[in-house]
């Protein structure tokens, strides 16, 4: 039994399924756990071997393309870690408001919260020849306002807007019960997409394999694409470090961080791989650094 993405044993509403799995399968099914974002892998381990069986650890720091950690704030693209990759970046300050001058304190705080729209970190990627890029967007909502706000910028050449063309014409003349409205096939043309579970699985096939070719450029998708789906890109932008559950509002696990970091970085294609955390009026540089730094 392999058990892919282990470490969702931690989610309470899915990590169940995985926990039962190991618990109730007999001894003598041997069992395959994987994930790339467990911290406390001896314990895990430790656990596995009391419930089912003998179990050994086969652990690997190696990654074929490295991760570069960068901070987009509305100034531009800056360097979160230090040369070292051990501690944030001295550029990247937290703002503090010196003592008596509340008035500056606001306006520094107005500035310092300000975020940069999504057609300006695209096109700073655009200039940093860091596309393709998955933009994660923690909601089905968000990805199609993506959509909207950006309908100006152009991110494919003239034979690649004739490709995917090509494709689409092929996939609406097997799909004529799943073309979408105009802003999707518009987008798609202009090398811009949207990936979540609001889709039909037909869109999203032709999104991925677009997007697997190179032809797409960006990709606005939630969580879920993170996990089981083969969309490596140079590049992932994760929009917010927060996200809203039943309970209300949360910084990320730092698995969760890890495993959309872990998609940039195409292997054969890419010699480095771009992780870009976006400030917004809630999270800054201080919580994109203790992520990136976690285990």
């Amino acid at each position: 039994v392999i058990l892919d993405e282990c470490h969702y044993m931690n989610d309470p509403q899915r990590g169940t399924v995985w926990e039962e799995t190991i618990i109730h399968c007999p001894s003598r099914t041997q069992i395959i756990a994987l994930s790339a974002t467990i911290s406390n892998a001896d314990q895990l381990q430790n656990w596995i071997s009391k419930v089912h069986g003998p179990t050994s650890l086969i652990s690997s720091q190696f990654r074929p393309v490295p991760l570069d950690f960068i901070f987009c704030s509305y100034k531009g693209l800056h360097p979160l870690l230090n040369k070292k990759g051990n501690a944030m970046h001295p550029n990247c300050k937290v703002w503090r408001s010196p003592k008596g001058q509340k008035k500056k304190a606001r306006i520094g705080r107005i500035i310092q919260s300000k975020a940069p729209s999504i057609d300006f970190v695209i096109s700073k990627l655009f200039e940093q020849k860091m596309l393709p890029a998955i933009y994660f967007i923690f909601s089905r909502r968000g990805c199609e306002k993506a959509l909207e706000n950006i309908n100006h910028l152009t991110l494919v050449n003239y034979s690649e807007a004739n490709q995917i063309s090509q494709k689409l014409k092929i996939y609406s003349k097997n799909n004529q019960e799943g073309i979408k409205d105009k802003l999707h096939f518009d987008a798609l043309r202009r090398g811009i997409a949207s990936h979540h579970a609001g889709l039909l699985p037909a869109w999203k096939e032709l999104v991925e394999e677009l997007f697997q070719l190179g032809l797409i450029k960006v990709v606005f998708a939630t969580e879920t694409l993170a996990a089981g789906i083969n969309m490596p890109a140079r590049s992932t932008v994760i929009s917010s470090l927060s996200k809203r559950t039943e309970n209300g509002h949360r910084l990320l696990f730092s698995s969760e961080f890890l495993q959309m970091s872990g998609r940039a970085g195409r292997r054969g294609k890419d010699t480095q791989g771009y992780v870009i955390t976006v400030q917004n009026r809630f999270e800054g540089a201080r919580e994109a650094s203790l992520l990136a730094l976690s285990e």
